[in-house]
């Protein structure tokens, strides 16, 4: 087992290590719930899932391939896998996602995570999420970059792009050659996009879409999508259609006003598990350990 895996279990066990940075204010606020309609502004990252309903948990059948290992290679000064200690206000704010996933009555195994324009932190938060949920023992999480038109997720990652989901959805290539298992998170798969197709719609708008992620609900307590934006093409709508719920990333400086109320609105009756605020200010999160970079332009 990684080293790095085993470390960060280790901190996992250790409440006081990863909250000694928090005021008493800034842990009054993680502690209030949230509903789905709220934009709340919660530190780093804002949770609105709703109260907590234990749910039992079925068990995944054992993964019938062997993916290839790989390490993940993430650049110096990235915003990905912040759960070192140097980092432990913005990983605890994903462990506070983690928990409300874990305890949320609708039981969510199939994750979407999307934004309202680009640029708004989807897919680095869909890795964060992804690996939070793998740091739990015997957890098996799926990472899938299902934007197939600008996917980034090999790139970030240092892993190969392709093959992927297109070359498996196109029958190129089989699950066992396009999924990577990371070899610091060994409880954390990742299916990159694969190679590039003219019309990606195509694919995903077909039975056999549908089919592997009913086949990939077998194989992993959770899967977490990586989706275009919502709205900007029809991707986002058949990616979502086949989910649990969906997770809307927005960012202050970066998501139009106009646009994620109007979404928001609309998905209040379309399975939206949350909203996380990404990228917030030093001053507006209450901490003394800003991660994000933020602007003080925000587009109306």
């Amino acid at each position: 087992m990684s080293k790095v895996f085993e470390a960060l279990q280790q901190l996992e066990l250790d409440d006081n290590a990863l909250s000694a940075e928090f005021s008493a204010e800034g842990n009054a606020l993680l502690q209030q719930p949230v509903t789905p309609r709220e934009l709340s502004a919660q530190t780093h990252s804002a949770q609105t899932m709703t109260e907590p309903v234990p749910q039992a948990k079925a068990q995944p059948e054992e993964i019938p391939f062997t993916p290839r290992v790989l390490p993940v290679r993430v650049a110096q000064g990235s915003p990905l896998l912040p759960f070192e200690p140097s980092f432990a206000n913005v990983g605890e704010q994903y462990r506070i996602i983690r928990t409300k996933l874990a305890q949320h009555p609708l039981a969510p195994r199939v994750i979407a995570i999307s934004s309202v324009d680009p640029g708004d932190g989807k897919t680095t938060t869909a890795v964060n999420v992804a690996t939070v949920l793998a740091l739990k023992t015997e957890t098996r999480v799926l990472l899938v970059d299902c934007d197939l038109r600008r996917g980034q997720i090999g790139k970030l990652l240092g892993l190969p792009t392709s093959p992927g989901l297109t070359d498996v959805l196109s029958g190129a290539n089989s699950l066992n050659e396009a999924v990577v298992q990371v070899k610091q998170f060994p409880s954390l798969y990742v299916l990159a996009g694969g190679t590039l197709l003219e019309n990606p719609t195509e694919v995903l708008d077909s039975a056999g879409w549908r089919v592997l992620v009913t086949q990939l609900r077998k194989y992993f307590d959770y899967v977490i999508l990586d989706t275009p934006p919502i709205g900007l093409i029809a991707d986002s709508e058949l990616i979502h259609e086949v989910s649990d719920g969906v997770i809307l990333v927005v960012r202050p400086d970066s998501t139009t006003r106009s646009r994620c109320m109007s979404i928001l609105a609309t998905m209040s009756t379309k399975g939206l598990l949350g909203v996380i605020l990404n990228g917030v200010t030093k001053a507006y999160a209450g901490s003394s350990n800003s991660y994000y970079a933020y602007s003080p332009k925000a587009k109306t």
